[in-house]
């Protein structure tokens, strides 16, 4: 039976979409940066042909591929057109182990495993070709991640078992993609000394805006059913940055005039405008 191949689609399946810039020759992976989302951008490769002193354009699309079938497998898959034909991972491809997310931060993509805690980063070599650069590791899964401009990544686990343990904060810097810090921190933690009485913070995106940080979240009971008690409301906490270790909110905002912000899994739920204001999206799912 003919497998149905699947796009990552930003609104709507953890989308990683590289477009690319066809008028810089400057550097092999330059590209226009998308403000914020689950995507990232290779670029164009001006190769030398010689003789007229002529360069040959090398541009694509890169993407979170998913095929459909027993094992799912997922790829980073880079596709020249992709406005004809059709687009599948045959003989191409990096597979990728597990379930992924997919984020990018100015030309370097990362894939953050959500089975085998470990992340990998992509960027476009002097060949024009997308390789992996580096790996790191980590000890429960990222699921909510942001970017302080081009240069650095940042990226939060998130256990899953209720418990009052502090969070992780990943620095990540995108040229190398290799941590460069990690920070613990605490978000919200109602501990009643009773399992499932209280309830934990659970972050849905990270935004950096000047010297602070602001991270929406849910809250998730502590019993570990995954189930959030208190679904119409809005939270942001707010921080200094860089985050000191062991942080805490200097300040929490709710707002009963919407439902949680974000979803599990997506980074836009928190955006900034270009004019510095900060707009959130809460659909009451997590």
């Amino acid at each position: 039976m003919k497998k149905i191949m699947k796009l990552f689609v930003i609104s709507a399946m953890f989308a990683l979409m590289i477009g690319c810039s066809d008028d810089d020759n400057d550097s092999p992976d330059t590209g226009d940066q998308a403000n914020g989302g689950n995507g990232g951008e290779t670029g164009s490769n001006g190769a030398d042909t010689g003789g007229n002193g002529a360069s040959e354009q090398r541009s694509g699309i890169s993407m979170g591929f998913k095929d459909t079938g027993d094992t799912e497998p997922e790829y980073v898959l880079t596709k020249e057109d992709i406005s004809q034909g059709s687009v599948n991972a045959t003989g191409a491809g990096d597979e990728q182990i597990g379930w992924n997310f997919f984020y990018r931060v100015g030309k370097t993509l990362f894939v953050t495993g959500y089975q085998n805690f470990e992340a990998k980063a992509y960027r476009v070599n002097d060949a024009g070709d997308v390789e992996q650069i580096s790996k790191f590791f980590y000890d429960w899964p990222l699921e909510a991640f942001g970017s302080v401009g081009d240069d650095t990544l940042i990226a939060s686990d998130q256990p899953r078992d209720g418990t009052h343990t502090t969070r992780k904060l990943y620095t990540v810097d995108a040229t190398t993609g290799l941590i460069t810090a990690k920070t613990d921190y605490s978000i919200f933690d109602d501990d009643t000394g009773t399992p499932g009485e209280g309830s934990v913070g659970w972050a849905t995106a990270l935004e950096v805006r000047g010297s602070e940080l602001f991270i929406p979240f849910q809250k998730l009971d502590d019993g570990g059913n995954f189930f959030t008690p208190d679904a119409d409301m809005a939270y942001v906490a707010i921080y200094d940055y860089p985050l000191a270790q062991g942080a805490s909110p200097k300040a929490i905002i709710s707002d009963d005039r919407t439902s949680n912000i974000g979803v599990n899994g997506s980074s836009t739920g928190l955006i900034e405008a270009e004019g510095g204001d900060l707009y959130s999206f809460s659909c009451g799912s997590l």
